[in-house]
């Protein structure tokens, strides 16, 4: 005989097993194999393709324990779970149904009644939905708030796609955009729940993995008056704030972050954004992408080694003309042997072979301008100033390759470089970036040398190593605090949206 553990009020809670030891009805029967075999059989039916459903697929098929039942009813840990989902999944404006809410108390309340019948609703049938569903509903819940509901290195490494150049654009693959090692569920996670279950501690390890910054409190704050539109905004960018990675240790409690959509930099020192810049980022065919780095050093008057998908594009057509690649600085160099060659020798067929690396000089008029900030990342990308000051002036600044445009990078160099470098040293870099200098000594070696072309430092290392995070934030706080909404520039809300389909 099940009875139903309720801790708000069950009006049988003074019965016990033994007073139904003689009824015989097969309504009141509990058969374990049965409610197993039912419970198998619910799994084998679901096909959602979510992992949290796979997931708890593969635990009961693998012979797992059922543990929201027993031949007592239900536990008081699914009571417990059931109150903290309807608490904050109507809170966060996500389906109820998504987590079987309504189906559980409908159950709840059989098992409570009695009311049980011949044909889905037997006493076996109950205990099997109610032990399927409320361990999919804490599974899914604990996985999306841990992890997020989406997968961000699958979702946004599936969207653009590389095709050759040539009249058959063959596809070759996607273009990396979520550099991010996302943290994702594992086998232990698993085991995790089912400890937490087992120890009755469900509620309280819910509350310990959901997001704990400030921006998604924040957000979750502002969804009660939202409008339809601003939900959907919200919902989104509280689903950025749960995707989870390793970050660095801020050994001296600095950090830099690029928010994409808001075409802005921020630095942080201690947790307080001490400046904040304009920069410009990826146009929509060569998006800048979401990864997390440490600024190692920056560069004065860098060279630009040209990526090959701007060779093919732009500068195959010029083979051959001398003049084009004076004008612009470039040279070409024979990859197998280090040797530079004329451009007369090199064929637009050889450009595209890829064994030519076409790079232009440093200094005046080079496309990273006088400085640039590296960092290791698997695309090439990094920080750097800007030979056309003008871009500044602009709204929407998404025009460059993938790299970040910085618009005052001076001012971003001594954030990064700090009290490891002195006063000759920033006046050093000042003068190789063709600034006025600001020491005596500066000055000095200015007016005895008035070529424009001075280079006093091509390198700086950066110690201890800052971490730089670039991001994608519709809604993102301003240096106040303040949180602002921006333009959604690579259309990423949309995607997000999508992926919750199953839970909104």
């Amino acid at each position: 005989m099940a009875l139903a553990s309720c801790k708000q009020g069950n009006r049988h809670k003074n019965l016990t097993t033994e007073a139904f030891s003689e009824i015989k009805e097969p309504l009141f029967v509990i058969n374990g194999s049965n409610v197993r075999r039912l419970l198998i059989g619910k799994c084998e039916s679901i096909h959602t393709g979510l992992l949290a459903d796979n997931r708890v697929k593969q635990y009961y098929t693998d012979g797992g324990k059922m543990m929201w039942v027993n031949k007592f009813g239900v536990s008081n840990g699914a009571y417990r779970l059931l109150e903290h989902l309807k608490a904050n999944v109507g809170a966060m404006k996500l389906s109820e149904d998504a987590f079987f809410i309504t189906l559980i108390e409908e159950d709840m309340k059989r098992m409570q009644q009695l009311d049980f019948d011949t044909e889905n609703n037997t006493i076996n049938h109950v205990l099997a939905r109610l032990e399927y569903h409320l361990m999919s509903a804490y599974t899914r819940y604990a996985v999306g708030q841990r992890y997020g509901f989406t997968n961000p290195n699958y979702t946004f490494n599936r969207l653009d796609s590389i095709l050759t150049n040539d009249s058959t654009r063959r596809f070759r693959g996607y273009r990396l955009l979520y550099d991010l090692k996302a943290e994702r569920p594992d086998d232990s996670f698993l085991n995790t729940l089912i400890s937490k279950i087992a120890a009755d501690s469900v509620a309280q390890y819910l509350e310990e993995i959901q997001p704990d910054d400030g921006l998604y409190k924040s957000l979750l704050a502002m969804l009660p008056a939202a409008t339809e539109k601003q939900r959907m905004l919200i919902i989104a960018n509280m689903e950025r704030c749960r995707w989870r990675y390793d970050k660095a240790d801020l050994k001296n409690g600095k950090t830099v972050v690029v928010n994409i959509p808001e075409f802005r930099l921020y630095a942080y020192a201690n947790g307080r954004c001490v400046d904040n810049m304009k920069v410009g980022c990826g146009a929509t065919k060569t998006k800048t992408p979401i990864l997390h780095s440490m600024i190692e050093r920056i560069e004065l008057n860098p060279q630009w080694h040209i990526p090959m998908s701007i060779i093919t594009h732009d500068i195959v057509r010029h083979a051959g003309d001398t003049a084009y690649f004076n004008r612009n600085n470039y040279y070409i160099v024979d990859r197998e042997t280090g040797e530079e060659l004329s451009p007369t020798r090199v064929s637009a067929s050889m450009l595209r072979s890829g064994n030519y690396r076409v790079s232009q000089r440093g200094g005046e008029g080079n496309s990273l301008g006088r400085i640039i900030f590296r960092f290791k990342n698997n695309m090439s990308v990094y920080l750097h100033d800007t030979n056309s000051r003008g871009f500044f002036n602009r709204d929407i600044r998404a025009i460059s390759h993938g790299c970040v445009r910085v618009e005052r990078p001076f001012d971003l160099a001594k954030f990064v470089l700090g009290n490891s470098a002195d006063e000759w040293t920033y006046d050093k870099i000042r003068i190789s970036m063709n600034l006025p200098p600001e020491t005596d000594r500066g000055k000095r070696y200015v007016k005895a040398n008035p070529d424009s072309e001075r280079r006093l430092i091509s390198n700086k290392a950066v110690s201890p190593a800052i971490p730089v995070h670039i991001l994608y934030f519709t809604m993102f706080p301003d240096a106040s605090g303040n949180i602002i909404s921006h333009p959604d520039i690579y259309g990423y809300d949309d995607v997000i949206m999508r992926g919750m389909r199953p839970y909104l």
